[in-house]
Order: C-alpha cells, then structure tokens, then sequence
C-alpha cells in the first residue's frame, strides 16, 4: 500500500505538467540508446546490439523466439521470416529495436526469366468511365486500426491473439514511461498501454459513443490488479476508475483506481502525441474522453 501511495504522489505531480512534457527532455548525448532501432536481416544471419552511455547490466530478450534469438551479450540470431521486436531492460529504462528477417535470396533460373520476358500481357477492351460515387467516412477506428497495421510490429499473445502496435517512450526528470497502442486482429479492438516500472493500466479505445471504457490495472511488484470500468466525464476529477474485480486490499482500492485514472490520462496524453506524429486528425476526444 506505501509503494501505491508513492507512485501515486509521483504520478499526480507529473500530470499538473503533462502540458509542458517535452519527450527530448533527457539530452541525447547522456541518455541510454541502442546502437540500432530498426535492423533488416537474413535468415541464419546475427548482428550484435549495443547500448550506447549506459556500462551496467542489461536484461535482453526477443519477443519472440521464433523469429529471432537474442543472447545475454546482445548478440541476434535470425531464425525465421517475419518481424519481432528485441527488447534491453535495466532498472530505469526499456529499449526496443525492430528486427525484420528476410528469406534467403533465390536466384530465378535463365529459362524462367526468359519465359516470363515472352509472356505478353494483351490490351483489354475500352470500357466507359464509371460513375464516380462518394468517398465514404472512415471512423476513428478504423484510422488507428490502419496506422497500427501499417506502421506497427505483429505480435502475438494469448489473450489477444494477433495484435499490431506501435510505442513511444517519454522522458521526463529523469522518469521514464512506455506507452504501447495495439490492434489485436484476433478480436478486432484496440487498448492502450502505459507502464511505470511493474506498474500497468490498459484501457480499450473502441466506441466512441459509449461513456465507459474497460480498464485494467496491475502491479508486478505487489501482484495486485484490479479490473472494471473508467467513467470518460469523471476524467478530470482523477475517479473515472472503478473496480468490480481486484485483489487489493479493502483501505488501497480508492488509491489504486486513483492511480489507474492517472495513468489512463498520461497514456491518452501520449497517444495523441503518436497521432500527431503520424499526422492522423485523430485524438483521445473522437473516443468520447474530454480532453
């Protein structure tokens, strides 16, 4: 219950300045960083990741190892086509590089290249313009469900099937938050990520209409959750949180919804950042929250 009351303190000061968060808070020059983020390689093929400003000891780990190994040095073995995320974690950071494996490269035999340069493709028929018709309205949805499909890692987990997403990590004094938005394909919805340390919330961005939202908090350290729902007009009042499932203790639920709603706000805070990068006219308000 201390540990709930101290996060909390810290996260409710970080809310009264989420406006002037800047994520290049940390200087470049100082801040812990892999050698690469993005890597294309072949199967059978490794290359070796490095952190860059940081000389303690890191935890690596592949997200999946199928696709890709990573060892205790950094060292990635590539062992299947497809694309998997390489994580390094220490106390008080998470670094991520996306790998893309490639099949080897086949080379097409003179016979098949010369067939396929005598095959003749034959000019089809004129045919009239068709009427043009109205484009029609793509909803919030449906545009964040693109963006995650086009730009976002595939994954996979037991309880959300297939899922594509995309993450950012933002710095402030010296904190560190990681923000994951995800399309599960496998269920066709959308939740949204924020995790401190052991500490997460997710919540699901998926009517617009609604005035709830699903929301679940857990904390690593003490193994405690709490699911239920979050009120979208209760935002600004740091309550929108309630449980109807949980194993907290009786005297810390009030907290633990408190510090769900906060971290519900930072996450919402961080996803139109993401938006805007991506240059999407989408914001946490066209799912109903209020800011």
């Amino acid at each position: 219950m201390n540990k709930l009351k101290k996060i909390l303190c810290m996260l409710m000061a970080l809310l009264m300045v989420l406006t002037v968060i800047n994520t290049t808070d940390v200087s470049a020059s100082v801040r812990p960083k892999l050698n690469k983020k993005k890597v294309t390689i072949y199967v059978g093929k490794t290359f070796n990741l490095k952190i860059k400003n940081y000389k303690e000891k890191v935890k690596w780990f592949s997200e999946d190892k199928r696709i890709a190994t990573v060892n205790k040095k950094g060292k990635v073995t590539a062992k299947k086509q497809g694309t998997v995320t390489i994580c390094a974690t220490a106390s008080n950071f998470v670094l991520l590089c996306k790998v893309k494996v490639k099949r080897k490269k086949t080379k097409l035999s003179d016979t098949n290249t010369s067939i396929t340069n005598r095959t003749q493709t034959q000019p089809s028929a004129p045919t009239s313009a068709p009427t043009p018709t109205p484009t029609p309205q793509i909803s919030a949805k449906e545009k964040v469900k693109n963006i995650c499909l086009t730009n976002g890692t595939v994954d996979y987990s037991s309880s959300d099937g297939t899922y594509y997403w995309i993450g950012k990590v933002n710095y402030y004094n010296g904190n560190q938050f990681f923000c994951r938005l995800a399309y599960s394909s496998t269920y066709d919805k959308i939740t949204l990520v924020e995790l401190s340390g052991n500490i997460m919330t997710t919540i699901e961005l998926n009517d617009a209409t609604a005035s709830t939202c699903e929301v679940k908090f857990f904390d690593g350290d003490s193994v405690m959750y709490g699911n239920g729902i979050l009120y979208k007009n209760l935002m600004s009042d740091d309550n929108a949180a309630t449980f109807t499932d949980y194993n907290i203790p009786i005297g810390a639920i009030y907290s633990g919804e408190k510090l769900a709603t906060i971290m519900a706000k930072l996450s919402l805070t961080t996803f139109n950042i993401m938006m805007n990068e991506y240059s999407s006219d989408v914001s946490s308000s066209s799912f109903g929250f209020p800011f």
